[in-house]
């Protein structure tokens, strides 16, 4: 459920680069279609959006 919610929240940049976000009991993984390594990781409940677009943002700009 929290991914779905955190999900949306990410920017249409960070979809059309193939982003998303896949969670687990205990943390939530920002991932890239196509690959299976995480590209951050946090805490599911001590995770904020301010860090999820922090991460996106700097793969984006790094060109990931």
């Amino acid at each position: 459920m929290l991914k779905e919610i955190l999900t949306q929240t990410l920017a249409p940049r960070h979809k059309e680069i193939g982003l998303f976000l896949e969670e687990d009991e205990d943390f939530l993984y920002l991932k890239r279609e196509g690959q299976d390594k995480p590209l951050a990781t946090w805490m599911a409940y001590t995770v904020t959006i301010a860090m999820i677009h922090d991460a996106a943002d700097s793969i984006v700009e790094r060109g990931e």
